[in-house]
């Protein structure tokens, strides 16, 4: 009588134990969203002056607070004379660990639109009495 592969022990038990560990290795403790974290910037290289049209490009440095955190995006919000830009992290998982490393480089670009005062602001985190912390530059922006 021919035995069927999968009726013979050894296959059987090679087939049961590659199950289980596939399984195992496929088991997270990640819940597989990405969440958004809003970061505070640690220090700012701004440039000199800004020109209405030209590209002005500000360095920002922030600390990564855990491996599960990358770069995102940049919310913004603007009126006429003041732009406030804040550094919004990914966050994907669960079982994240601080990380010791050196401060991250992003750049910010922003193009002026019209000549005049104008203030921009970065948030830098939380003050010790719980409020918004930005650093701040103000410019008068200035025809080419």
């Amino acid at each position: 009588m021919k035995k069927l592969w999968f009726k013979n022990r050894f296959w059987s038990l090679y087939l049961v134990l590659s199950v289980c560990l596939f399984l195992l290795a496929c088991q997270s403790d990640d819940d597989g969203s990405l969440r958004p974290d809003l970061i505070g910037i640690r220090e700012v290289i701004a440039p000199e002056s800004l020109m209405v049209g030209e590209k002005a490009v500000f360095i920002l440095r922030y600390d990564r607070p855990t491996d599960c955190h990358g770069f995102l995006r940049f919310d913004t919000a603007q009126t006429d004379a003041q732009l406030r830009v804040g550094l919004v992290a990914g966050v994907f998982g669960t079982n994240c660990q601080p990380v010791d490393e050196p401060a991250r480089e992003i750049p910010f670009e922003l193009v002026p639109k019209q000549p005049g005062n104008f203030t921009v602001s970065f948030f830098s985190g939380q003050s010790t009495d719980g409020e918004e912390a930005f650093i701040s530059f103000n410019f008068d922006v200035v025809m080419e």
